[in-house]
């Protein structure tokens, strides 16, 4: 920031609703360098009709400037020829914000379910700020950045919604269709997973998930025999269901198997 004597003044960035903002601070004082305060135009400077004391006491040179998060920064000196600074939003001056957050989320996303995800979300709010932020992925709360464990999720489509509240009380909702992706190149990197998730602990009968699998990817060329090996597979995946294959495990690789299948149709 570039120190000025008594007065500063600079253009706030646009916002997209046809008002041209200018900040100005100075004393509010005819007689001395007194009471700092900060006003807010709407029309150029034409009128300033929002104003917000800053410093009582005394001020003498500042410096404004917009921060990267919208707020104002103000750079000024005391009566005792000390340097400070402060920060505020535009809302703090002026009390007015009809502008709802800015929930920056992609309407469509894609994750492979063996993967390990991490998505962040954005919420942005120029004016008051943003003062509340809620997240969920089919219903149930997640955190930010929401964290995507492999094999947490079934294959197909889950919605991931995301709920923002500004200072001001404006609200704004953005709904996203988060793609999980599964086929058939993806089955022994789920046995990979799984075993490392502990849910297949007999190496035999891994071995001989893992077998079927290797054969079912070797002919995917061949409709007929990888149907016939995804029914063997779903098969042995039901007979140790919950005895040597864990029953959650053994549930979403059968749901797997027939989102496969219904691909193949």
């Amino acid at each position: 920031m570039d120190p000025y004597c008594q007065s500063t003044v600079i253009n706030y960035p646009d916002l997209g609703d046809g008002k041209n903002r200018v900040i100005w601070a100075n004393p509010a004082s005819t007689s001395g360098r007194v009471n700092g305060t900060v006003r807010v135009s709407e029309d150029e400077g034409k009128t300033w009709k929002s104003s917000m004391l800053v410093k009582p006491g005394g001020y003498a040179y500042s410096a404004l400037t917009v921060l990267q998060d919208g707020k104002i920064g103000l750079l000024y000196e005391d009566n005792a020829g000390s340097i400070l600074f402060t920060s505020f939003s535009l809302y703090d001056v002026t009390k007015e914000d009809s502008t709802p957050p800015v929930i920056d989320l992609k309407d469509s996303l894609t994750v492979n379910q063996t993967d390990e995800a991490n998505i962040p979300v954005t919420v942005t709010d120029p004016i008051s700020g943003v003062a509340d932020v809620q997240m969920t992925l089919d219903g149930k709360e997640v955190e930010n950045p929401i964290h995507i464990e492999p094999l947490s999720l079934k294959a197909g489509d889950h919605t991931l919604q995301v709920k923002a509240m500004d200072v001001a009380g404006n609200e704004a909702v953005k709904t996203s269709t988060l793609h999980v992706s599964f086929d058939i190149g993806y089955l022994d990197e789920f046995l990979a997973v799984a075993k490392n998730k502990g849910w297949v602990t007999d190496e035999g009968i891994l071995n001989s998930l893992t077998s079927k699998v290797q054969h079912i990817q070797s002919k995917q060329d061949d409709k007929g025999t990888v149907l016939n090996g995804l029914k063997a597979l779903e098969n042995e995946v039901k007979a140790q269901e919950g005895k040597k294959m864990d029953e959650n495990g053994a549930k979403l690789l059968l749901d797997d198997i027939s989102f496969v299948k219904a691909n193949l149709e």
